[in-house]
């Protein structure tokens, strides 16, 4: 069980970085000359851990 919420905790650290991120990118946007590398940098972010998200919750599902 102990696994599981070890799972379920760092899948929620990763959602909330998604948030951070997301944020970022709002606010980077805004500026009247956005910095388009950090832009992507974030998205490359936010893409990655979409993919470990992905992963944790296949394994949790495989997990049951």
């Amino acid at each position: 069980m102990g696994k599981n919420r070890d799972l379920k905790k760092r899948i929620e650290s990763l959602e909330e970085r998604i948030r951070e991120h997301r944020a970022k990118i709002s606010s980077e946007r805004r500026k009247a000359h956005p910095d388009d590398g950090l832009i992507r940098f974030w998205e490359r972010e936010i893409s990655n851990y979409s993919d470990e998200i992905e992963r944790k919750y296949r394994r949790l599902r495989r997990d049951w």
